[in-house]
């Protein structure tokens, strides 16, 4: 006989989902200092844009559970992107499996 207890907790654990979103970040160049204000433009692998760039960092997120999704590691690679002061991130690719999305792009900023 399973435990009442035992049972709620799994009813409510599922219900409340569980998921997470980890980042990463590798240096190419010193941090600019300043965050940009807007979200970072997204370049899928494939497609870049014509202006001339600096490369910044490297960066990656990973999802799990209900974080998952193209949407959720995008939205974390634009954070991370935007603490280095990044307009655009390129090259971005992301991979998703059953329980797990992994993204990764190059961080750069726009050269005027």
């Amino acid at each position: 006989m399973k435990s009442p207890i035992l049972v709620t907790a799994l009813a409510c654990a599922l219900l409340v989902g569980c998921g997470s979103i980890t980042t990463y970040r590798f240096p190419l160049d010193k941090q600019t200092g300043q965050i940009s204000a807007a979200p970072p433009q997204v370049f899928f692998e494939g497609s870049m844009p014509t202006e001339a760039m600096q490369e910044l960092a490297m960066v990656e997120a990973v999802g799990t559970g209900n974080k998952a999704s193209v949407e959720e590691v995008v939205g974390a690679l634009q954070l991370e992107a935007s603490r280095w002061g990044a307009n655009a991130i390129v090259r971005v690719k992301v991979d998703c499996g059953y329980s797990q999305c992994h993204g990764w792009g190059v961080a750069v900023r726009f050269v005027r």
